[in-house]
């Protein structure tokens, strides 16, 4: 089975402008294109996991969320990045486009799309880990036992989970995240009674 990644999209790998669907709003933070390369070195897949009701409240359609898409996995490639799956809910319970509107199985903190990628790409969760800036991103670490590095705006901590700062910091948490990636099984390991990570 493999290893990998869930990786939360705004707010994680691109600035979080609110509603991001244009090209000249997409700016990646700070160190992720590199931190994403040494996670891929280290042996991990990686895979986006994305809300997007902007889709269900309106702002934009599906087909200007995969220009989009396409926008940035071109930057990807050339960056020597290879993502294995992207997935995205495009639905909110109180959506404006009818055919989005509804409460469905894959907008986290529901776990569908995490349970879809890892049949379809053969993951183990348990060797496996998140990352994200809300707590919702990370539901599939509570329900699967997955690792998890949780990005937020203030540093702090919380049990066992150290929040990383990515407003002035980011380039530096990517560049933990990339620097401890081949040791993250034995992080795992090592947390007694927790598969949650520490980064600090």
């Amino acid at each position: 089975m493999e290893k990998a990644v869930f990786l939360d999209r705004d707010g994680t790998i691109n600035e979080d402008v609110g509603y991001v669907c244009k090209i000249e709003d997409f700016e990646f933070l700070p160190g992720a294109l590199q931190g994403l390369k040494m996670l891929q070195d280290a042996g991990y897949l990686l895979v986006i996991i994305t809300n997007q009701s902007g889709i269900a409240r309106g702002y934009f359609t599906e087909r200007e969320y995969r220009e989009l898409e396409h926008y940035m996995f071109e930057k990807f490639r050339k960056s020597g990045i290879s993502v294995a799956g992207s997935y995205y809910c495009p639905h909110h319970p109180e959506g404006k486009i009818p055919e989005y509107r509804c409460i469905c199985p894959c907008r986290k903190p529901e776990i569908g799309l995490f349970i879809r990628a890892a049949k379809e790409h053969d993951i183990d969760f348990s060797q496996s880990f998140a990352i994200g800036d809300k707590l919702r991103d990370l539901a599939i670490c509570e329900k699967k036992h997955a690792g998890v590095i949780w990005w937020e705006y203030q540093a702090a901590i919380r049990r066992d989970i150290y929040r990383v700062s990515c407003q002035t910091e980011c380039h530096v948490a990517w560049r933990i995240v990339g620097v401890k990636a081949a040791s993250l099984r034995q992080m795992f390991r090592g947390r007694e009674g927790s598969r949650r990570l520490a980064v600090c």
